[in-house]
């Protein structure tokens, strides 16, 4: 799980993972703590021990991550020992204390911080991968990153990882957390998704992105989540997956007088249209098939994109007749546990790769009930990207890499 400090840019292991009482993380954001505050307090959790309440981590493992004026670093590390957990009125305590005030340690002379964890157990913590700390070949220090997109992007980003559900959603709950709302598409929002019923007693959806939904925004004003959001993006750190849910959405009023989509409690993600992350490659296994869709809608005379091919924001998606569904954005954390050792991993991944394959099934079943030519998964195409992208890398020619510097 936790690993011994090691300098910036190199990983312990890909697989590694860390965790933070999540009792802990609401506390930082209760108490307001900015973005080194937050930063100090995930460096001593990734260094911390099996248990996840002594860490040798200080000053240095935090100025090797941010590069940032250790004076300032000290001073945000004497924050935490201020940050108290509030529960049920009773105060709970620091989220961390010092060796020197804290309960004798025995033989653990190399620890210099205890982690309260608030009798919380293990699987039921807030796990991040241990890349956010210790950084991957195409992003070195990710904490850096993280303290230049500014106080609030760090106050979000650790409410995405407060309401990230993997084995259910793939990433962020939108019952709890952030989600994206799409609107219907070129018809009007009373009538059935579509005119025209497709062969096979089909359904098509259209729906355009339209905006953030905020089901939990913490103590942060909606334009700052916005902004937040939309430079966590841009650094990498979270994705949004255009997502078909297996329920039709409850119709609400938007600003405006607008129509837009609800989503019901029971409803799930059923299958994955596109991963729409602003920087570099789609990640192997996370693949959607958006176009795939497009290209059969086309094919039956319903094109998603505008006159003239313009793209803007618009998927369609497949519904057997009867099926309610419905589109949504759904966010995904990058620096996320992937060790088959951590509780729920397999069955996330399971989960993910089982949905996508189910969209890719249904609209090949589609095209073959109307007589159109077989399609190959669009994401071996993705795969032979990837590994031109990963031979340019190892070859040392960085003028051959797609997409910047995500690699």
């Amino acid at each position: 799980m936790q690993g011994a400090d090691k300098p910036a840019g190199q990983c312990e292991s890909p697989a590694s993972s860390f965790c933070s009482p999540s009792a802990a993380l609401q506390a930082l954001l209760s108490a307001g703590a900015d973005a080194l505050t937050i930063i100090a307090y995930l460096t001593l959790c990734r260094f911390s021990d099996a248990t996840g309440t002594r860490t040798a981590a200080s000053v240095k493992s935090v100025y090797n991550r941010t590069g940032c004026n250790k004076d300032r670093i000290a001073r945000a590390i004497e924050k935490l020992f201020a940050v108290r957990v509030i529960r049920d009125g009773v105060d709970r305590g620091p989220i961390v204390e010092s060796v020197a005030t804290s309960q004798p340690l025995g033989s653990r002379s190399d620890t210099r911080y205890i982690l309260r964890e608030f009798d919380e157990p293990l699987a039921d913590r807030v796990w991040f991968g241990s890349t956010l700390v210790d950084g991957v070949a195409s992003f070195r220090q990710p904490l850096r990153e993280l303290l230049g997109v500014g106080d609030d992007a760090a106050r979000v980003l650790m409410e995405m990882y407060l309401h990230n559900e993997p084995e259910v959603w793939g990433g962020v709950s939108p019952q709890t957390g952030l989600w994206v709302r799409y609107v219907r598409a070129y018809n009007d929002p009373e009538s059935p998704p579509d005119d025209k019923q497709l062969p096979g007693g089909i359904d098509i959806l259209r729906a355009r992105r339209n905006k953030l939904v905020m089901t939990n925004i913490g103590v942060l004003a909606p334009a700052h989540v916005l902004r937040a959001v939309d430079a966590l993006q841009w650094a990498g750190f979270v994705s949004e997956v255009a997502t078909v849910l297996n329920r039709a959405p409850l119709a609400v009023t938007l600003e405006g007088g607008e129509v837009g989509d609800s989503i019901l409690p029971d409803a799930l993600p059923w299958y994955p249209l596109d991963f729409r992350g602003k920087v570099g490659f789609t990640p192997e296994g996370e693949e959607g098939v958006c176009g795939l869709t497009a290209a059969t809608a086309s094919e039956f005379g319903m094109p998603v994109a505008r006159e003239g091919g313009r793209f803007e924001s618009v998927y369609c998606a497949f519904v057997p007749s009867g099926y309610g569904a419905m589109i949504a954005g759904l966010w995904r954390p990058r620096f996320r546990p992937t060790s088959p050792a951590n509780a729920g991993v397999v069955e996330a991944w399971k989960n993910i790769l089982h949905r996508r394959d189910a969209g890719y099934e249904l609209i090949c079943a589609v095209r073959a009930k109307a007589g159109l030519e077989h399609r190959r998964p669009p994401w071996e195409g993705a795969e032979k990207a990837r590994r031109a992208r990963r031979q340019a890398v190892e070859g040392g020619d960085r003028s051959r890499i797609p997409n910047g510097h995500s690699v």
